[in-house]
C-alpha cells in the first residue's frame, strides 16, 4: 500500500499511450474525486488486443501462422502471400497488444481479421514487397488484485514481455490488398499499386484526410463504425492523417494523438 501523495498508481500502457489504473480506498473523499476525474481516461482507454468494432472475417488462407511460441525466430513468405499472428492469454499475463509490423512497405496488416476468441489476439498480414521485417506485440504481469484500505491507493510495479519475430519476404506475385491502418499505426509508411485499399479506423475525432485525392482518394465509410476507406487511383504520393481526441473536453487526462499514414503508390513489378 501506497499512501495519498506519493507515487502510487500502475502505468498500463495502452495503444501507444498510459493510462492510470489506481484502487482507490471507498472513504476517501480526495481520492474518490481523483478517481472520477480519471473516468474519462478509463473509459476511451480500450486495453491493448481488444476491440469494440466490428472487422469483416479473414476467409483467405494463410500460408503461414505463427503464435508466441514463435517468438525469436526468423521465417520465410513469399511476396502476395497472407500471413496470421495469434497471441493467446497466458495466466498472469494481460491480453497481448496488437501486433505491429516494423516496415509497412514490406508487410502490412489486412482489414479482415482472422476469427478469435477472448482471449486472443488475431491480426493477419499482407507480404506486400520482398524485404525483411519485424512484428512485434507485449504483453504486462497481471497486478494482484488487492482491495486497498481508505486513503491508500494499491499500486504494483509493471513487468512487460516482448513477442517479435522476423519475416523474410522473397519475390513473388503482387495482387491488390485491403489494408488496414488504425490507432496501433500512429506513423507507418506503406508502399502499394493502384487499385489497392487501405480502411482506416479511427477510435475517436475527426476522420482521416488524404493530401492529395489523385492518388488517394476517400471512396466510403462507415461513420457509426468509424471505418474510412481509401483507394489508390494512380501512382504517386500521398499522406493520410488523423487526429484522435477521445474526450473532446479540456477536463479529460487522456492525451490528444496525431497518425500518419505515408502512401507511395508505384507500379505493380511484372
Amino acid at each position: 500500500m501506497v499512501r495519498v501523495g506519493a507515487v502510487a498508481p500502475r502505468l498500463q500502457r495502452y495503444r501507444e499511450r498510459e493510462c492510470v489504473r489506481p484502487m482507490i480506498g471507498s472513504r476517501s473523499r480526495t481520492l474518490a474525486l481523483a478517481g472520477l476525474a480519471m473516468a474519462c481516461l478509463l473509459s476511451a482507454c480500450t486495453p491493448a488486443g481488444g476491440t469494440s468494432k466490428t472487422y469483416p472475417l479473414l476467409k483467405s488462407l494463410s500460408t503461414l501462422a505463427i503464435t508466441a511460441a514463435d517468438s525469436g525466430r526468423t521465417m520465410t513468405i513469399a511476396q502476395g502471400d497472407i500471413f496470421r499472428i495469434d497471441l493467446a492469454k497466458e495466466a498472469g499475463w494481460d491480453q497481448f497488444s496488437t501486433p505491429v509490423s516494423s516496415d509497412g512497405r514490406v508487410s502490412a496488416p489486412l482489414h479482415a481479421r482472422p476469427q478469435s476468441t477472448p482471449g486472443l489476439t488475431s491480426m493477419a498480414f499482407a507480404a506486400l514487397w520482398p524485404g525483411t521485417v519485424r512484428l512485434v506485440a507485449s504483453t504486462n504481469k497481471e497486478c494482484a488484485r488487492v482491495a486497498p484500505t481508505s486513503g491508500q491507493v494499491s499500486a504494483c510495479l509493471v513487468v512487460q514481455r516482448g513477442f517479435e519475430v522476423t519475416v523474410d519476404v522473397v519475390s513473388g506475385r503482387r495482387p491488390t490488398f485491403e489494408l488496414a491502418a488504425g490507432e496501433w499505426s500512429r506513423q507507418a509508411d506503406y508502399r502499394l499499386i493502384p487499385g489497392d485499399r487501405v480502411v482506416v479506423s479511427t477510435l475517436s475525432g475527426g476522420a482521416p484526410e488524404s493530401d492529395n485525392p489523385k492518388v488517394l482518394s476517400l471512396a466510403g465509410q462507415d461513420s457509426s463504425q468509424r471505418f474510412f476507406t481509401f483507394a489508390t487511383l494512380a501512382t504517386g504520393k500521398a499522406r493520410l492523417g488523423w487526429v484522435n481526441d477521445p474526450c473532446h473536453s479540456q477536463a479529460c487526462m487522456s492525451p490528444v494523438s496525431l497518425f500518419r499514414i505515408n502512401i507511395d503508390v508505384v507500379v505493380p513489378s511484372s
